[in-house]
């Protein structure tokens, strides 16, 4: 998926695991389903538009692509202040992408991360725990998948709307 999709799936997960009672537990819960949702989100990326090579000769890549770096810097400005600690969870696994990709063009070696370690866990564990997810239709290829993934936005804002007004109604916490 999409950098807006897991930084308003790292927002939703703070949000509902919030508690004034114990708020340490709150971050912890946060950090574990914040990087984990990653891997889910990841694993349901095959279904969206998501070619897997860079493609700056295609007009609707480039132009999708531009959207999702708007979207990025526009989630990050509304979300980042009060969910902060769900999207540094929820993002943290593209560490890989900056390591590697930074070696290409810093012309570094890091000669111990050349694949992407987190990613690879997470792939294993999804792979363990939920196998069926691996039989999902390879759409990544075709332009109207990236529907799917704006659906998952748009579900992921409305939730997250919807659970931030139900704590407002919430009198006796």
């Amino acid at each position: 998926m999409q950098a807006p999709t897991h930084i308003l799936a790292g927002s939703v997960i703070q949000e509902l695991c919030k508690t004034r009672r114990f708020p340490l537990l709150t971050y912890f819960l946060t950090a574990v389903f914040g990087f984990f949702s990653h891997g889910l989100l990841d694993k349901l990326a095959i279904t969206t538009y998501h070619p897997p090579r860079a493609d700056f000769s295609d007009a609707f890549w480039i132009s999708y692509h531009v959207g999702v770096l708007l979207a990025t810097i526009v989630a990050v400005y509304v979300y980042g202040a009060r969910y902060g600690w769900g999207i540094i969870f929820a993002v943290l696994p593209d560490v890989d992408w900056i390591l590697i990709h930074g070696q290409r063009l810093t012309g570094i070696s890091l000669p111990f991360y050349q694949t992407p370690h987190i990613h690879n866990f997470l792939n294993a564990f999804f792979d363990t725990v939920a196998a069926p997810l691996s039989a999902l239709p390879d759409y990544r290829h075709y332009p109207w998948a990236g529907i799917f993934e704006i659906a998952l936005i748009a579900l992921f804002i409305l939730l997250l709307h919807r659970l931030q007004r139900r704590r407002r109604n919430i009198h006796f916490r």
